[in-house]
């Protein structure tokens, strides 16, 4: 039995792993695959998957598995779109350019967060996965998305922006 303290858990936690069986010995592992002695509660500070079994005499318990989630703060995409001039329409004229900052939930930024681009219908305009400028490329209606990924710490968060472009 694999027991996490506290799920889910803010900066870290302990797991324990216990089996009823006496004399079993206790194997963990990260992965499946490797698997190590158990002697005392592991620390985890990310979200993990913790395997573990037993082993008494040559025989081999059912492996269990728990996963350790870290609780992360949620983010926010900011779109700023006053770089977009989509007042006139040329196939292949640039419209300026998105760009993002991605804050915590207390608004404060994140600073060097990494926005990706994305865009829905080429038809109507492209836009640079990296530095978010626009190009239109026909008349119809595109939604352009800024993710931001996440990562240890944070929760990863999306934003929309919708552009209309008309001959």
């Amino acid at each position: 039995v694999i027991t996490v303290a506290e799920k889910p858990f803010q900066s870290s936690t302990t797991a324990t792993s216990t089996c009823e069986t006496a004399g079993a010995t206790i194997k963990y592992s990260f992965d499946g695959e490797t698997w190590n002695d158990y002697s005392e509660a592991l620390t985890i500070t990310s979200t993990t998957t913790i395997y573990a079994k037993a082993e008494k005499d040559g025989d081999v318990s059912a492996i269990a598995s728990v996963t350790a989630k870290k609780k992360l703060v949620e983010t926010a995409v900011l779109i700023d779109e006053s770089e977009i001039t989509n007042d006139a329409y040329n196939i292949n004229t640039a419209a300026g350019s998105l760009s993002a900052i991605v804050n915590k939930d207390n608004n404060e930024e994140i600073v060097g967060a990494t926005v990706t681009w994305s865009g829905n219908n080429n038809d109507v305009a492209t836009i640079d996965p990296t530095t978010g400028e626009v190009t239109l490329t026909g008349t119809g209606e595109v939604t352009f998305t800024a993710t931001y990924a996440g990562d240890d710490y944070y929760e990863g968060s999306t934003a929309t922006y919708p552009l209309t472009v008309v001959n």
